[in-house]
């Protein structure tokens, strides 16, 4: 079931072996960050999200976290923001932080914002959870 946060953003969670995937639907805005947020927090610190709903994953038991952007229309600098702080919090545990499926226009804007080499990102989810040569 898709959480929904501020009027045009939903996520859900989706605990798999190799990882926990993140889909993001809709816009990763002002009006979204803090509930996105909420999500991030507490797969990586292990407690719920805000809103209270459960989301029946703990990314310290799966040390790659995924978000699928496939259906992320807008992103802004609150929702890189999100992103940034979640991808340093799985560095500093040992994990990692990869993006999937990111449209042109969002990757020109981490590009245009230079956060494009922090954020790693790959064409397809499958393409995120397969390990990364060294």
């Amino acid at each position: 079931m898709p959480l929904r946060f501020g009027e045009r953003c939903e996520v859900v969670v989706e605990r798999r072996p190799e990882a926990t995937v993140v889909r993001v639907r809709g816009n990763l805005d002002s009006d979204s960050y803090r509930g996105v947020e909420g999500v991030l927090v507490g797969l990586l610190w292990g407690a719920a999200p805000r809103g209270g709903a459960p989301t029946g994953a703990d990314v310290g038991e799966s040390p790659l976290l995924v978000v699928d952007c496939a259906d992320l229309d807008r992103l802004t600098s609150a929702g890189i923001g999100v992103l940034v702080a979640a991808r340093k919090r799985c560095g500093d545990e040992g994990g990692e932080l990869r993006l999937a499926a990111v449209s042109d226009p969002i990757r020109r804007t981490l590009e245009t914002l230079q956060f494009a080499e922090y954020l790693p990102s790959f064409e397809t989810v499958e393409q995120a959870l397969s390990p990364t040569k060294e």
